[in-house]
């Protein structure tokens, strides 16, 4: 049976350790080749690293899309993820709307993907200027996935000094529709400080082409 997925994202506040709202996530379910299934059943970790790292690869330099979404629907309710930020004496929004990976190859560690990208984030409208994210995606088992990332510098109209993170932990893929779905937290800490949750989904411009296998055969 075919499903729409989305992305999950966790997102830990600066200096914790772990990624949050992991205990939530029982299993991962991918989508590949019009079939659909909790991933232990169908892959091993070293198929779905392989196939995360291929597309990522496949969308180096484009626009991949951050989507207000719930774990019901998978679906993009409003493009742009936000939360509250106490911004020295002004109060409001900071929104993340986007990345840009310019790096995703084969990690250290087996089943790890290391990647790079620069995050389109604003507040109360105005962009941030953020060193680029680095992190790894780390497939434990095909039911385990999680995105971290080392904590960054951000400013804010030249006043503004944080340290930001953003890490996923994730809870669904789809390659067939190019989508990776589930719950994201993101943190900031400095000159600017708040966090927030939520469900969220990434939508790549190019997904798994029709035949391409990224995955392997299912066992």
């Amino acid at each position: 049976m075919r499903a729409s997925l989305g992305m999950l994202a966790a997102v830990v506040l600066v200096g914790c350790a772990g990624t949050p709202q992991q205990y939530s996530v029982k299993e991962v379910y991918i989508c590949a080749a019009e079939d659909c299934a909790p991933g232990s059943q169908r892959y091993s970790a070293a198929q779905v690293a392989g196939a995360l790292q291929q597309l990522l690869a496949a969308n180096l330099g484009q626009m991949v899309e951050i989507c207000d979404s719930d774990p019901r629907q998978r679906n993009c309710v409003d493009v742009g993820v936000c939360h509250f930020v106490q911004g020295g004496l002004l109060p409001g929004a900071g929104c993340s709307r986007s990345f840009v990976f310019s790096v995703a190859e084969h990690g250290e560690q087996a089943g790890q993907v290391r990647v790079k990208a620069d995050m389109l984030r604003t507040f109360i409208g105005a962009p941030l200027v953020c060193a680029p994210m680095e992190g790894t995606i780390q497939v434990r088992t095909a039911d385990e996935i999680t995105m971290e990332v080392a904590p960054h510098y951000c400013n804010w109209m030249g006043v503004g000094n944080m340290t930001a993170t953003f890490n996923l932990a994730i809870e669904a893929i789809d390659f067939d529709r190019g989508q990776i779905g589930g719950y994201w937290q993101h943190a900031v800490a400095g000159t600017g400080s708040g966090a927030g949750s939520g469900y969220a989904i990434l939508r790549f411009p190019k997904a798994m082409p029709v035949g391409a296998g990224w995955l392997g055969a299912p066992r």
